[in-house]
């Protein structure tokens, strides 16, 4: 087969065939690769778009969460005062030394103990013995009991102490006092 370059037909036959070709591999090496990018930018907008919109739901409801937070946040400062994140040793001193003398007992002897682990908080026993007459006692007790951090009197043991010389002691009680600490 002999193929003429100089014949017109053949020379428009080439050319037309070199055109489709040169089309085929611009639509494949140029369009096609834009399309599919482009494509894919329409999904990410989509996608982003969608993200947008959560976000402005949220950001429309921002005041009411933030007055739920200070609300939260003013409920556990009153809770930390129930139950403290730390223990507070000299607090503590302070206050049951307040509560005996306000009582007119003796605080005879104050010994915090170990820490008793729990699984969210620490439980704090203190032993204490204190002396006074009966209704001195109760007054004590009483506002162990109405204090606000947590304070559990347990293994309560009063005694009548023999032969007081002194009118204001007239009974001993021993008792394991315990509070609570936060994790």
């Amino acid at each position: 087969m002999n193929i003429n370059l100089k014949d017109t037909n053949t020379q428009l036959l080439v050319l037309i065939a070199l055109t489709v070709v040169a089309g085929i591999m611009f639509f494949f090496y140029v369009i096609q690769p834009v399309n599919l990018e482009t494509e894919s930018l329409r999904q990410n907008i989509g996608q982003l778009q969608a993200q947008i919109d959560q976000l402005r739901a949220m950001e429309r409801k921002l005041p009411q969460y933030k007055r739920e937070l200070a609300t939260l946040q003013a409920r556990l400062n009153e809770l930390k005062i129930v139950l403290p994140d730390e223990k507070e040793t000299t607090e503590i001193i302070r206050q049951v030394q307040q509560f005996a003398l306000s009582s007119q007992v003796h605080l005879k002897t104050f010994r915090p103990q170990k820490m008793v682990p729990k699984d969210m908080y620490d439980e704090w026993p203190i032993q204490m013995e204190i002396e006074g007459f009966y209704n001195s006692l109760g007054a004590f007790f009483d506002k162990v009991a109405k204090h606000s951090r947590i304070l559990n009197v347990n293994n309560l043991n009063i005694k009548r102490i023999p032969n007081s010389e002194e009118a204001r002691k007239t009974l001993t009680a021993s008792c394991t006092t315990t509070t609570f600490v936060l994790k």
